[in-house]
């Protein structure tokens, strides 16, 4: 990072990408956003909430200084793209889904050479339209970084590109910065004070929004995919009966259905009016089942899953065809050449990235990565392990 040479590269690819990227970004999602101010001098570190699978474009268009990404490493695991993005980006690799303690090193290291990042807390985007978790020693973080703080909003992603979604929706999307934090008024902040700041400027509400501006998001297939985020029947409460065909969502137990209108709103006789309310009543649901569960059987299953190994200094092992359980006191992934097994104690984090891509790592340090092998018109919710993790740490 601190070779003048690389770094001219970095400078390079950034002007060019940004260009590039400019007519492409704005017609693909009808995109408008505001300039950083031309007074705004680096290092700094810009934060921004998740919308899209191209936030990195969106946030980069406001800031024609180069700026280092931090990213996941599971967004490179492609490797013919890794190598390119990694030779002329050099993005900061998080080797943890919440674990902010190696990231922070990484973005401080790279601040205090003089360069700008720019950091995702939230990791994903939302599946509901609202800002999700964002971690509480992100104000650590910033404080101890020693730099400005510039918080970045992006608005009309979830209604564009809903991430349980198959098909984007043409509407408006805007960004911009929220608040400038100096230096000197970073030094003045306690770390908790500086995450308080952080959660509020980059809170969005796609509904509330919604609800105060009425804004069309044209699109076919409206409903399509909306079963891998939700999985809990509104009314009989069975989980995993969830079906959706183009603009419609249906319980294939009790028959209940609804459409999904160009607005992001259910049809007005269905129990919930936004995808938000339902996913609040599914949150709740689930906290009653694994409260009142009983017996030694599993949550819940899901057969025709692959199973990703991955251990430091070793090569990456694949269990195909397998049985994915969550049990009270462990994960199962069943193959017909065993069992592998993980205690819930023992896992120290866990995210889903896009649809249905399950991660979570264990206080061992290994990562593994569970994803449906079904055709792409039979979508699995693995959403529903997350949840119940959340709720039972």
């Amino acid at each position: 990072m601190n070779e003048s040479k690389g770094y001219k590269r970095h400078q390079k690819f950034w002007s060019l990408v940004r260009g590039v990227s400019k007519s492409r970004i704005k017609r693909k999602y009808k995109y408008s956003y505001d300039l950083a101010p031309s007074d705004l001098k680096g290092p700094y570190l810009v934060v921004s909430n998740r919308s899209t699978d191209d936030d990195a474009f969106l946030t980069g268009l406001s800031f024609p200084q180069q700026m280092y990404f931090a990213v996941n490493e599971f967004a490179l695991k492609k490797e013919s793209v890794s190598k390119f993005i990694k030779w002329a980006f050099e993005p900061i690799i998080q080797t943890k889904g919440t674990d902010l303690s190696l990231t922070e090193m990484k973005i401080t290291r790279v601040l205090r050479t003089g360069r700008n990042v720019c950091f995702f807390p939230e990791i994903n985007a939302p599946f509901n339209g609202r800002t999700g978790y964002i971690p509480e020693d992100i104000g650590e973080l910033v404080k101890n970084s020693q730099v400005a703080l510039v918080t970045y909003r992006i608005e009309g992603g979830y209604f564009t590109t809903p991430r349980w979604a198959k098909e984007k929706r043409k509407g408006v999307m805007h960004g911009g910065i929220v608040n400038i934090y100096s230096r000197e008024k970073i030094a003045q902040m306690q770390p908790e004070a500086i995450t308080k700041a952080i959660r509020k400027d980059l809170q969005e509400n796609a509904y509330v929004k919604q609800k105060q501006n009425q804004i069309r998001y044209k699109g076919k297939n409206l409903a399509e995919g909306l079963e891998c985020s939700l999985c809990v029947c509104p009314k009989c409460r069975e989980i995993d009966s969830i079906v959706t065909v183009r603009n419609s969502v249906y319980c294939k137990k009790c028959g209940v259905a609804a459409d999904i209108d160009e607005y992001g709103y259910f049809t007005s006789d269905f129990k919930f009016r936004t995808v938000e309310e339902w996913d609040n009543y599914q949150e709740k649901v689930l906290k009653d089942y694994i409260k009142n569960f009983e017996g030694k059987r599993a949550y819940f299953s899901d057969s025709e899953l692959t199973m990703h190994r991955y251990q430091e200094d070793k090569k990456d092992e694949v269990l195909e065809n397998g049985i994915f359980s969550f049990y009270k006191d462990h994960l199962s992934f069943k193959t017909t050449q065993g069992e592998l097994k993980v205690k819930i104690e023992n896992i120290t984090d866990m995210n889903l990235f896009g649809k249905g891509k399950l991660v979570f790592s264990d206080n061992k340090g290994v990562t593994y990565s569970v994803k449906s092998e079904l055709k792409k018109d039979q979508l699995q919710n693995l959403r529903k392990y997350y949840i119940v993790w959340t709720l039972i740490k």
